[in-house]
């Protein structure tokens, strides 16, 4: 049964005290809270409540004060119909629906009585203490009786105020419970107690405000503030947070691959160590010239490293050209590949291949690179050409095509199968494009020459002061104010 509140009877009257009024003292001095009449002037006993249930704890070396009886000397709980007695002072406890002190002080030795006076009757004829003669004893024998009890008389009460000072820290500490997860931790500290007794799972504390010092390895150090209150059972939570893991990204290229991790990029690879937190994180491996790879990665932290192995797959099929004669020019639209024979590496897609050699007809072809698949073209028979076309320009150096492929850079000489229809296209940047159709007969042999429009603007050109002359390439173009 948990008690909320203390009656005293007593004849002051009836007080209520609140159990946040505990421990209260019961003794003979001005402090107590229950006087009772006695010698000295010091506590006796204190009363305090442990788990809701009353208990008194004898203070000081006076067992005079009794439980039933028998002398109070240990901490000893209450119940129902007690009673405490101290020089006939007496102390009725009712513990059923209320705590009730009744003191009752009818009985003490210490209440001032009526004094005797002697009657008529008394024996006129006492007996008279007759007086002996003085001797003295033996100052050695008086001064080493005193002094053999000393120590052990010194022993016995340092004893007994080890037991009360222990007693009454046991009876007023609470009990504080440490939860840890996980656990268990390598070290736990608490720090700013100068009293704590573990008990099992729990620690005896006192009242007030410390620090909690907990370390485990693979975790952050944990330092936390808790208040230990009034009640008389409390717990602590402490939950540790593991430190950061370490991501390694391995792969089997590295030219221009970089990864990305949770959506923002970290670095090229190899990458590594990378510091995450704890828990799923998305990677992705991309390169220009490789397939792209994607995963979610677990990291469990601790400062454990996880390592990823990426085998990423070429987007490029190595593609094997060879011609007869060799030694022609291979081309992928405009961008020269090399020399037949010639290996190659093509990204995944269609390309337009041309196979070019002089005195040779051009040979045009399709290939699709399907990535990391090589291919092994067949041996290109380049005819010979019946017809030949020599391409001018001016300027110089415009690119040249035939019926919309590319052949090189003007001047040119064209070998063309006679009686065909052909387009010869220049372009040039800064000038605008030209076409010319030609057909050539066998064994002919012809040139052309074309001149390019260049391509020009208005610039309007605002100056300050406004008469200052215009130059433009060396020559002079007037003055600001025309």
């Amino acid at each position: 049964m948990n008690f909320e509140q203390l009656v005293i009877r007593d004849a002051e009257g009836e007080r209520r005290l609140t159990a946040d009024a505990l421990p209260i003292k019961i003794g003979t001095a001005s402090d107590c809270t229950i006087r009772l009449p006695g010698p000295g002037g010091s506590p006796v006993i204190l009363l305090d409540l442990l788990d809701g249930a009353p208990f008194v704890q004898p203070v000081g070396r006076d067992a005079a004060m009794t439980l039933n009886g028998d002398a109070l000397v240990s901490s000893t709980r209450l119940k129902d119909d007690d009673l405490l007695e101290y020089f006939g002072s007496q102390i009725h406890v009712a513990a059923k629906d209320r705590l009730l002190f009744d003191v009752r002080l009818e009985s003490s030795a210490y209440v001032t009585q009526a004094p005797d006076v002697p009657g008529e009757d008394d024996d006129e004829d006492d007996a008279l203490i007759a007086p002996t003669a003085f001797k003295r004893a033996d100052a050695s024998v008086q001064a080493a009786a005193p002094q053999k009890n000393r120590p052990i008389a010194a022993m016995i009460g340092g004893g007994l105020l080890l037991l009360v000072a222990a007693s009454f820290l046991l009876f007023t500490s609470k009990s504080i419970q440490f939860t840890i997860e996980p656990g268990p931790a390598d070290e736990v500290a608490i720090e700013g107690a100068w009293f704590k007794l573990p008990l099992g799972d729990r620690v005896l504390m006192r009242q007030g405000t410390y620090t909690l010092r907990v370390e485990k390895d693979g975790y952050y150090d944990v330092r936390q503030s808790f208040t230990v209150g009034s009640e008389q059972s409390q717990s602590v939570a402490v939950e540790l947070r593991p430190l950061p893991g370490q991501l390694i990204v391995n792969t089997n290229f590295t030219d221009g691959v970089t990864v990305t991790v949770n959506g923002s990029i970290v670095g090229p690879a190899p990458l590594g160590p990378v510091e995450l937190q704890p828990g799923d994180h998305s990677v992705s491996v991309v390169g220009d010239r490789y397939l792209p790879f994607s995963d979610v990665v677990s990291i469990r932290g601790r400062g454990m490293n996880r390592v990823l192995n990426v085998e990423l797959v070429p987007r490029w099929s190595d593609v094997s050209v060879r011609s007869e004669p060799s030694g022609a020019s291979v081309y992928d639209g405009e961008t020269l590949l090399g020399e037949t024979p010639l290996t190659v590496e093509l990204l995944e897609g269609t390309h337009q291949l041309s196979v070019i050699a002089d005195g040779f007809r051009a040979w045009d072809g399709t290939v699709v690179a399907v990535p990391n698949v090589d291919q092994d073209l067949p041996l290109i028979q380049l005819q010979p050409a019946d017809a030949k076309l020599l391409v001018k320009s001016i300027p110089r150096a415009a690119n040249v095509t035939v019926n919309g492929r590319y052949r090189g850079q003007s001047p040119i000489t064209l070998d063309l199968s006679p009686g065909v229809d052909y387009t010869i296209g220049l372009t040039k940047a800064g000038y605008g494009s030209a076409s010319r159709q030609v057909r050539l007969n066998a064994a002919a042999s012809d040139t052309i020459t074309i001149d390019m429009t260049a391509r020009t603007g208005s610039i309007t050109v605002n100056v300050a002061p406004q008469d200052a002359e215009i130059i433009v390439d060396g020559r002079s173009r007037g003055r600001g104010n025309r």
